[in-house]
């Protein structure tokens, strides 16, 4: 008899936006997304559509190609934005239209996340906004069915296309399968399993996906 069941597991875990109407439509921010990793969501047609509208993207100007890890203290052209959704070829789409700057050595650090939580400084999810040396974060509590991803850095300008970007995970839904080889459990059903005192609150910096401290542990039933 095998039975099937999805669940989280606790794993260790880019100001203003432009509008510019008189830039050339090459200066518009588009990004793609490649596959992600692992489990539940591990390519773009899951990420299509299980998270397609529930990205968060955030993209910071930098005067170099290759900005150092950290360093959140450019002006956001892309500030927390929600997708709307994500094609089968990996293109991302949103609300409104963004630009790069029309300098040419001006660069866009672009970084996403999942599952998107509105910007704030308490609740059970949001976005903490980023400091000059602090990623933005997203502060989380799980409900047991959650896949937790970051995606990041990729850079663009108005002359250089970004990286697709690629989504890796933090927390991860798992499929377990009863194995059942002798019969004894034949006719049986499999109605639930429970996962005891598991950690529910955390925070995951959307650059790195390094997580924070964990707290509030309870009894998730599946």
């Amino acid at each position: 008899m095998k039975s099937v069941i999805a669940l989280i597991a606790v794993g260790c875990l880019c100001a203003g936006c432009s509008t510019r109407e008189d830039l050339d439509a090459r200066g518009v921010i588009r990004l793609g997304v490649q596959n992600a990793t692992r489990a539940s969501i591990d390519n773009v047609s899951d990420l299509a559509q299980y998270a397609g509208d529930k990205v968060g993207i955030f993209g910071m100007e930098t005067d170099s190609q290759t900005p150092a890890a950290g360093v959140w203290n450019g002006s956001l052209l892309m500030d927390n934005v929600k997708t709307s959704g994500i094609d089968a070829d990996g293109t991302i789409h949103w609300a409104g239209t963004y630009y790069y700057p029309m300098e040419p050595e001006h660069f866009v650090k672009f970084c996403a996340y999942h599952p998107y939580a509105a910007s704030g400084t308490s609740g059970d999810n949001f976005v903490a906004m980023p400091t000059a040396g602090q990623a933005p974060v997203l502060h989380f509590v799980l409900g047991g069915q959650e896949d937790v991803m970051y995606a990041g850095p990729v850079v663009g300008s108005c002359n250089v296309k970004p990286d697709k970007l690629t989504f890796k995970h933090v927390l991860t839904q798992l499929t377990f399968e009863l194995e059942d080889p002798d019969g004894e459990f034949t006719g049986a059903t499999l109605e639930g399993i429970t996962f005891q005192e598991v950690n529910t609150r955390s925070s995951m910096d959307i650059e790195t996906g390094r997580l924070g401290a964990w707290s509030e542990p309870k009894s998730f039933d599946f």
